[in-house]
C-alpha cells in the first residue's frame, strides 16, 4: 500500500512506577495524580495534531495518557509495552545501582529475562508499521503513546544516536509505505524548548 503518514510517539505522563524511581519493565504502574494532570495540560497540545488514529502500548500508564491526551479510547498494541527488565522489574534503581555499579547504563551487563535491545526494536519497528497503515486507511497523522525505552531504542535505531525522553516528550516519524524516517523531536509540555508543531511537512 502506497502511503504517507505521519506518526507522533509519545512518552506517557509519570507514573507511580517513575515517582517511586522503580524499574517497571513491563509490569502495570498506574499514572500518578501529577501525571494526570501533566497529560491534562499536554492536551491542549496534543489535540492539535487532530490524529486520525490514536494507538497506545497495553499498559495502563499509556493508555490512559493516550485517553487524556486525545478524548478518545485508544487501539492497544501489545508490542508497544515497555521494554521487559527481567529479574529488575519492581526494584527500586538505587538498589540495583547499589548491587549493580553502573550496570543500568550499560547494556551489555543485564540481567536473566531482560529483553535485548534487537527485540524491542523488531517489535516496535513492525507495530508502527502496522499502525501507519491502520492510519493511511482513515488520514495522514496518527498518535502513538508508548515508552522510554522503546522509544530510546527506535531513535538509536534511527538515528544511530543515544538520547532519553522525558514524559510527553515525543518524536514525529514519517512513515511511507515500506520505512520509517525521524522527522522531529519535541515536548507536548508548554513553556518547554522543543514544542509540537501543527505542521509537519
Amino acid at each position: 500500500m502506497s502511503c504517507e503518514v505521519y506518526l507522533t510517539v509519545i512518552r506517557h505522563a509519570e507514573s507511580e512506577g517513575n515517582a517511586e524511581k522503580i524499574v517497571q519493565g513491563s509490569r502495570e504502574y498506574p499514572l500518578t495524580e501529577h501525571g494526570r494532570e501533566q497529560a491534562r495540560i499536554a492536551s491542549v497540545a496534543a489535540r492539535l495534531l487532530y490524529p486520525s488514529y490514536v494507538a497506545s502500548s497495553t499498559l495502563s500508564r499509556a493508555y490512559e495518557t493516550a485517553e487524556i491526551l486525545f478524548g478518545v479510547e485508544s487501539v492497544r498494541w501489545v508490542d508497544l509495552v515497555e521494554r521487559g527488565a527481567g529479574l529488575w522489574e519492581g526494584v527500586k534503581r538505587t538498589e540495583v545501582s547499589e548491587r549493580h555499579p553502573g550496570s543500568l547504563e550499560n547494556d551489555n551487563d543485564r540481567p536473566e529475562g531482560y529483553e535485548p535491545l534487537s527485540e524491542v526494536v523488531l517489535r516496535a519497528r513492525r507495530s508502527l508499521c502496522q499502525i501507519g497503515e491502520k492510519t493511511a486507511e482513515l488520514g495522514d497523522r496518527g498518535a502513538v503513546v508508548c515508552h522510554g525505552a522503546v522509544m530510546r531504542a527506535l531513535y538509536n535505531d534511527l538515528t544511530g544516536k543515544e538520547t532519553r525522553f522525558s514524559h510527553l516528550e515525543y518524536m514525529v516519524l514519517k512513515y511511507d509505505g515500506e520505512s520509517i524516517t525521524l522527522k522531529e523531536l519535541g515536548t507536548l509540555i508548554p513553556g518547554v524548548s522543543g514544542g509540537i508543531k501543527a505542521s509537519q511537512s
